[in-house]
């Protein structure tokens, strides 16, 4: 999923121009100089950028309180450094660098250090923060363009995987474990479900009001679940009617 970042929020500004009066420059710890108020202002932010969607596997986050990061299985949001802070400290409070993300587990369901849940594993940042340092580095961020990561996955129909002919956006897929059973359960019942409304109505018209509907943000500034998962589904559909997705 593609994200558009806004201006960075105030706090986030104030915070990193005193960190680099009194440090220096910005390193990792930076992270702890963000008091709570901030970076609650942040996770609105990042929601309101990705229309209240993971911005790695596009399922729905749960408002704009806090997962902790050590008991993800509590649910909320999170906001993940893209590039880690352990590895680019002087992008701890850079804003194009900070995403918004699900848990990445089953909420209410713990995760121990070998990211196993009652599905088998976690997901999204919560799996890659269990790899080898040297094995969490992913290719490409959906808030930094190019490219534009929308072109760099498709869907499977069948079962619901996400796939790429991309060798980073593969090893990005693999790093945020993004073929989990329960992502491509949710991924198929997009597709179904638009299966389902275009046996009733085929018709070219309704295939652009359903582009429409998987692209544009709703009254409350939310895109629908897996969103491009439907956008890619019925962009396929019309350019195999000969019409410009």
């Amino acid at each position: 999923m593609k994200i558009t970042k806004s201006t960075e929020p105030p706090c986030l500004a104030a915070t990193r121009t005193q960190y680099e009066a009194v440090h220096g420059a910005v390193d990792d710890g930076a992270w702890n100089a963000l008091d709570g108020q901030c970076k609650q202002a942040m996770r609105g932010q990042a929601m309101r950028e990705q229309g209240g969607l993971c911005a790695y596997c596009m399922s729905p986050l749960l408002g704009v309180h806090a997962a902790d990061s050590q008991r993800p299985g509590a649910g909320g949001m999170k906001l993940e450094h893209f590039e880690a802070r352990n590895a680019a400290g002087h992008r701890t409070l850079d804003w194009d660098n900070l995403l918004g993300v699900c848990p990445g587990v089953v909420v209410g369901r713990s995760v121990d250090e070998t990211g196993t849940n009652e599905e088998g594993t976690a997901h999204c940042d919560t799996y890659r923060g269990t790899l080898p340092t040297s094995k969490q580095a992913l290719s490409y961020n959906p808030a930094m363009m190019p490219p534009d990561v929308g072109v760099l996955y498709r869907y499977g129909t069948v079962r619901g995987e996400i796939l790429s002919d991309d060798p980073g956006a593969e090893q990005d897929i693999s790093r945020l474990n993004l073929n989990l059973a329960r992502l491509k359960r949710n991924r198929l019942a997009v597709i179904d479900e638009i299966r389902k409304q275009l046996g009733e109505d085929d018709s070219t018209p309704r295939m652009l009001k359903l582009r429409q509907n998987y692209a544009q943000k709703d009254a409350n500034g939310r895109l629908r679940p897996y969103a491009g998962v439907g956008l890619w589904y019925v962009k396929r559909k019309l350019r195999r009617r000969g019409v410009s997705p």
